[in-house]
């Protein structure tokens, strides 16, 4: 466990939220993908909508899925893959 969660200051890519972001970015990743690289729109309820933002926040991520040659995997950028976040309350 990370003791910074027990006490209020756990970052969201850390070990107790960054599983969930990897998640998040990986299944939007997907949608665009499935609907031909068109931007998709996330939404998120309660404390999904709070994971979400920071799933977006930094505005790019390195893909998981590999494909962009080199060490790691292809550079993606929230606002190619992203049309709009919508939250819900909880």
């Amino acid at each position: 466990a990370d003791p910074r969660f027990w006490l209020g200051d756990q970052r969201p890519d850390s070990i107790a939220y960054g599983w969930y972001v990897q998640r998040a970015r990986a299944a939007i990743e997907a949608a665009s993908a499935r609907a031909g690289g068109q931007r998709a729109i996330v939404v998120a309820h309660s404390a999904g909508g709070w994971l979400a933002r920071a799933a977006l926040a930094d505005g790019e991520w390195i893909s998981a899925a590999g494909g962009g040659g080199g060490s790691g995997g292809a550079l993606i950028r929230a606002r190619d893959v992203v049309a709009g976040l919508v939250t819900l309350g909880g």
